[in-house]
């Protein structure tokens, strides 16, 4: 998918197609709060491990469907359902013989989740919760599977890692008591710092919004905020202030 397909995709908050698996449609921040935050994060957080957090030395014919469904146990097995019936829209069934889930979204639709298809849904479910960023992926080609299961095993640790270190980053959970997190803010803080300093969304349409759209919305207002403040510097004499547009890309 091309960069500018997949960008506008996800501004509009629709759904985007996992290459041999079908449509996947955005969570919106309703479903979210319905659901509860902690118990998302526990989701998100399933549905974007490899074989490298199960095994430092993970065999190159082990796929991290078989870890998920059949050698995991039964807590991780029951966690990875939730997490596919959550992002997937639809009733889960396990089919451990075969190492694939049914996701029955209608009497008429139901995809099929496979080894061959898994990562491509993985990428999508990334890209909707603000996981994956423009600047590090390559989108001029579709999602390529099998070069991310080539790559060195260094290169996917270290890929695995800066994941993790993102996820921590942008959507905090709240297990730091509240003296140790001062600096920071959480989920509850971008919207509702959103919803009181945007002109279009407030408390109410906020719960419309993809977690996609608060992000990015909250990127920009960041952005303008700094243009204004560099502009307010220029007019007091400051020097050497590097003037981006608040347009600009980001």
């Amino acid at each position: 998918m091309k960069e500018i397909d997949l960008k506008l995709k996800l501004f509009a908050g629709r759904a985007i197609n996992a290459e041999g698996y079908g449509d996947i449609e955005p969570l919106t921040v309703r479903e979210i709060v319905d659901l509860g935050y902690s118990e998302y994060m526990k989701c998100l957080n399933i549905m974007t491990l490899t074989k490298q957090d199960f095994l430092d030395d993970a065999p190159e014919e082990l796929h991290v469907l078989e870890l998920l469904m059949i050698y995991g146990g039964q807590e991780i097995e029951s966690a990875f359902e939730e997490a596919l019936a959550l992002f997937l829209h639809g009733e889960v069934i396990i089919d451990k013989d075969e190492c694939r889930a049914f996701v029955k979204k209608s009497e008429d639709d139901i995809g099929v989740v496979t080894k061959d298809n898994y990562h491509e849904i993985q990428e999508v479910i990334k890209w909707q919760n603000y996981i994956n960023s423009f600047e590090e992926k390559n989108l001029e080609s579709n999602f390529d599977p099998v070069d991310e299961e080539t790559r060195k095993l260094k290169e996917q640790m270290d890929a695995v890692a800066k994941r993790r270190d993102e996820l921590k980053k942008k959507q905090k959970q709240n297990s730091i008591s509240d003296e140790d997190e001062e600096g920071d803010i959480d989920f509850f803080d971008i919207l509702s710092a959103i919803s009181s300093k945007s002109y279009s969304v407030n408390e109410l349409n906020a719960l419309d919004l993809t977690v996609y759209q608060v992000y990015r919305k909250f990127k920009r207002m960041e952005i303008i905020d700094q243009y204004d403040i560099s502009i307010k510097s220029i007019l007091a004499g400051a020097k050497d202030v590097k003037l981006k547009h608040w347009s600009s890309k980001s």
